[in-house]
């Protein structure tokens, strides 16, 4: 199995409220995984969806390095 992860850097409110939006919407599509941020000085300094062992309702098809 793949393992991908997904680092929003930096994000905005404005950004973490669509990511926050558009990963409810997956779920409710019946599309789960694990997400995360980390946190510094009280602000979200980063937003991660993994997208490996815990993804369900959906699969990888095709990882290529870059």
């Amino acid at each position: 199995m793949a393992n991908v992860k997904l680092v929003f850097d930096n994000p905005t409110a404005e950004q973490l409220k669509y990511l926050y939006d558009a990963q409810a919407t997956l779920a409710l599509a019946g599309i789960t995984f694990d997400s995360g941020s980390d946190v510094g000085d009280g602000k979200i300094l980063n937003r991660e969806w993994e997208l490996g062992w815990s993804l369900k309702g959906a699969r990888i098809v095709e990882v290529k390095p870059v």
